[in-house]
């Protein structure tokens, strides 16, 4: 989790000095485009976009050889987090939490990852 906020706080730099770079069409369209992407994440629709497209690049990321297809998104209220379930070949179920309801794109559980 630490390394997917160092990794944010990284972006947010480039994008920033990305925008004090450029011309002043450039900034107003990098500026639209972020409003753009701050504003949609309003809406469910989108949110829950974002949970299975964040925990299927981390399942491919991870467990590509497992051949695991996306099977369920769920919000799981008293989490606080978006259920990502999987399915492997064998018919075997995984499973992933994806934090923040507003921009979910933090991983916080992995049924899978057994570490501590």
């Amino acid at each position: 989790m630490q390394i997917t906020l160092v990794l944010l706080n990284f972006l947010a730099l480039v994008v920033v000095v990305t925008i004090f770079k450029s011309n002043k069409k450039r900034k107003i369209l990098i500026l639209a485009v972020i409003a753009l992407v701050v504003f949609s994440h309003q809406f469910v629709l989108v949110q829950k976009t974002t949970a299975r497209l964040t925990a299927t690049a981390y399942v491919t990321a991870n467990y590509y050889h497992k051949g695991l297809k996306f099977e369920q998104l769920e919000w799981l209220g008293p989490y606080g987090a978006y259920g990502v379930r999987f399915k492997d070949e064998n018919g075997d179920i995984m499973g992933v939490q994806v934090i923040s309801k507003k921009v979910p794109i933090v991983v916080i559980y992995d049924s899978l990852d057994q570490g501590p």
